[in-house]
């Protein structure tokens, strides 16, 4: 096993020549391998290793083509699978009648075309004459009804028809409601009322049963939507959703008269009222306000809300006072910091400034506090 340049040479030209007979990518990896095998001085084991990497060639060409084959035959079964599909889809559509699960109705005449797909050749007829209550049609009960049923292809099992053929006014719509929400909650009409924002309704008259549902286990204001589902025995097989607004009865202040900005209320600028409102208050007043300032106009008869009304002192817990003594001719006025909040006539405690000292006084004014 010689190791000299010509012979080394010699064989990484015959490699080469073999390597000229694979593809391009192929031919990158085995130039790859004819550097590497520049480091090896076995001829045995460059042998070795080029077997090794044609026969590794060979197989991922082989997988290429059962890859390729795969694919294309994959995508031609696809394609037959399809058109024969059609095919058969368009002669199983020729004459036939596909039944519709459930159909609502507004009118007593039922045409077939109404429970029914029908295929063009199909003529469509009049099936029910003044449908007065809800019917579960068989295919079978339909195939003795129409008379060339022989020639047709039928499809599906049965159709419930259902004939809104009663005109329930708002007033019944809403008693019907009544009695279930009042229940369901536990409430009275003195707690809450209901107001049905809808129009007349045509609904069932017989053969169902009608019950409300979505009724909140919670009385809370506001526009609600509440279901009335219709039943056959325990199936339900219809909902049509309906618009009401509930009124909750609450308990606040508001204006006995128009409020000027700035104003401090008294007892005479507000009243205490109970009424019916589909809004939540969250931020009212239901006790004693007097005292209070107005930091925006107040319209009379509005409900007072914590965001219009401040209360605010004479004197200003942390705010720079005037302090005032006064006895007989004497009269001293230095500053000093309140300790806490007081209108007029009310105790304070401030921090003198210039000497440091804990004085009592009473507020007398904005800002002025009088030392007793």
């Amino acid at each position: 096993m010689s190791t000299n340049g010509g012979e080394y040479n010699s064989r990484i030209s015959f490699n080469n020549k073999n390597l000229s007979k694979l593809s391009p990518r192929n031919f990158y990896f085995f130039a790859l391998l004819s550097l590497a095998l520049r480091n090896v001085q076995c001829g045995q084991v460059k042998k070795f290793l080029t077997q090794r990497a044609q026969s590794f060639s060979q197989r991922a060409q082989s997988f290429r083509f059962f890859l390729v084959n795969f694919v294309f035959f994959s995508f031609v079964r696809f394609v037959l699978i399809l058109f024969f599909f059609l095919l058969n889809f368009q002669f199983i559509s020729a004459n036939s009648i596909y039944l519709k699960p459930r159909v609502i109705l507004e009118k007593s005449t039922v045409k077939l075309s109404d429970i029914a797909r029908l295929h063009k050749d199909v003529k469509d007829r009049v099936v029910f004459e003044n449908l007065e209550e809800l019917k579960i049609l068989s295919l079978e009960d339909l195939q003795s009804i129409l008379l060339d049923s022989s020639e047709i292809t039928f499809y599906g099992k049965e159709c419930i028809l259902i004939p809104l053929n009663k005109k329930y006014s708002k007033e019944e719509i809403l008693d019907s409601l009544e009695k279930e929400f009042y229940s369901k909650l536990g409430v009275t009409d003195a707690e809450a009322k209901i107001r049905y924002l809808g129009e007349e309704e045509n609904l069932p008259a017989n053969g169902v049963t009608l019950k409300w549902n979505n009724i909140p286990k919670k009385l809370t204001p506001g526009q609600k939507i509440f279901s009335l589902d219709f039943y056959v025995d325990k199936d339900k097989v219809y909902s049509k959703k309906l618009k009401f607004l509930v009124e909750t009865q609450l308990t606040t202040v508001v204006a006995a008269k128009s409020i000027p900005r700035n104003a401090k209320l008294t007892k005479n600028d507000f009243t205490l009222k109970t009424f019916f409102s589909a809004d939540a208050i969250p931020d009212g007043f239901n006790s004693d306000i007097s005292g209070y300032t107005a930091i925006v106009a107040i319209s009379e008869g509005s409900v007072i809300r914590k965001k219009q009304i401040r209360e605010i002192h004479l004197v200003e817990k942390g705010s720079e006072v005037d302090v005032v003594y006064i006895k007989g001719a004497l009269f001293v006025r230095g500053k000093g910091i309140a300790k806490n909040s007081a209108n007029e006539g009310e105790s304070v405690k401030v921090t003198s400034l210039s000497s440091n000292h804990l004085l009592t006084g009473r507020a007398m004014d904005k800002g002025v506090v009088v030392i007793e």
